[in-house]
């Protein structure tokens, strides 16, 4: 069942004009398959899980980033995942 619900958040992402999705976590694979198979690049889809801290994750997807892009930080509260929008700023 979390396959499933992971895999139509990324179905939905492929339906927005995204630039990227950055993906960490037990199921970021599939939220990458549901993304691929509905239209999404899959070279602009990266999964973070191999990072070793918030702060390289975050050095990551600012090198990726422009100036005026906006980002969506969004996961479990138990990922803690508010690190990352906290070292962004």
């Amino acid at each position: 069942m979390s396959y499933d619900i992971h895999y139509s958040v990324g179905r939905l992402a492929s339906s927005y004009r995204l630039h990227y999705l950055f993906l960490l976590g037990e199921y970021a694979e599939a939220v990458f398959d549901g993304a691929v198979e509905n239209g999404f690049d899959k070279d602009r889809i990266f999964i973070l899980n191999d990072l070793p801290s918030y702060s390289r994750i975050s050095e990551f997807i600012k090198s990726k980033m422009g100036a005026d892009d906006i980002i969506l930080v969004k996961g479990s509260h138990a990922m803690n995942l508010g690190r990352i929008s906290e070292l962004m700023r």
